[in-house]
């Protein structure tokens, strides 16, 4: 079995305390959890679930730097808001607050992988290139997107790294693993994760693959799913697990367009198993775990 989010028990969960979900979470058969400390309500809680989780038969998976994209209530729609990408100084140095305290808390977790967006290219203010939700003028957005690449693509990259180099520094023994995301104007095709991991070198950098997300832009006209996953796969650390219908995201595996049967192939590598996690909306709840879990056996 997986790992489930945390802020995602929180939310489906909120009449129990943080002890109280995970042992939820373990009677229902998961032993592994994803940290995510954008939706703590303050660090006395988080100090006591790891704690819990320390003395007990749970394993953090990995540690998500900013919001889950599935939980997340303002998505980036313009300057300064780019992620590690931000061309603004202030939009990287909020970048590097929310990576420097997930590094803190994976510390504190003993566990060495964290999970980064490399944000998205300098779009224009009101842009709109969210995939999670119904989209309209699909092909004017590509036309742009492509437009930003050409002329942006590579200072947006040489940013992300100079900031990525600067943290890695810091984090001995720390794992940065890129996480493609929804948006259109993303920095984190194939090429782009995959650049960054080779300059930064795979002992500091890995690719961290949503498969939802990836899905997501296949749909979209962006590249396959499958390039991102062959692309990634000398620097693949692990996967996100969710499925998406075109404008409709964080679905239960099987019930949109997700090629499962793929997923697999690359979750199992020669002599071990990689890491993955389940990421759903709120929408199903606690019960639609069930569900989910016939779809998932054996990965």
């Amino acid at each position: 079995m997986g790992a489930l989010p945390v802020g995602w028990l929180r939310k489906v969960l909120p009449g129990l305390s943080p002890g109280e979900r995970l042992e939820k979470a373990l009677a229902g058969g998961w032993r592994e959890i994803l940290l995510d400390p954008h939706g703590a309500s303050g660090d006395r809680e988080w100090t006591g679930m790891i704690q819990w989780i320390r003395e007990g038969p749970m394993k953090v998976t990995a540690l998500q730097a900013g919001p889950l994209p599935l939980l997340e209530e303002s998505p980036p729609l313009g300057p300064g808001r780019e992620g590690p990408a931000s061309p603004s100084r202030e939009g990287r140095e909020a970048a590097l607050e929310e990576i420097s305290r997930a590094l803190e808390w994976a510390r504190a977790a003993g566990c060495p992988r964290i999970l980064v967006r490399p944000g998205l290219l300098p779009v224009p203010e009101g842009w709109m290139g969210d995939l999670r939700r119904p989209l309209e003028d699909l092909e004017e957005r590509r036309s742009q997107v492509e437009i930003l690449r050409e002329k942006t693509r590579d200072q947006a990259l040489d940013r992300v790294c100079r900031l990525l180099h600067g943290i890695s520094l810091q984090a001995e023994g720390a794992l940065l693993c890129l996480r493609n995301g929804f948006d259109l104007a993303g920095l984190d095709r194939a090429a782009d994760l995959r650049d960054l991991a080779e300059d930064l070198g795979r002992e500091r950098v890995r690719i961290w693959v949503d498969t939802g997300a990836a899905t997501a832009r296949e749909l979209a006209g962006d590249e396959p799913m499958g390039e991102l996953l062959e692309e990634a796969s000398p620097f693949l650390e692990g996967l996100s697990l969710g499925d998406v219908r075109p404008g409709e995201a964080g679905l239960l595996p099987g019930m949109g367009r997700l090629d499962l049967h793929l997923v697999a192939d690359y979750l199992k590598a020669p002599g071990f198993r990689r890491p993955w996690v389940l990421e759903v909306g709120l929408s199903f709840g606690w019960d639609g775990l069930e569900l989910a879990s016939k779809s998932l056996e054996g990965l």
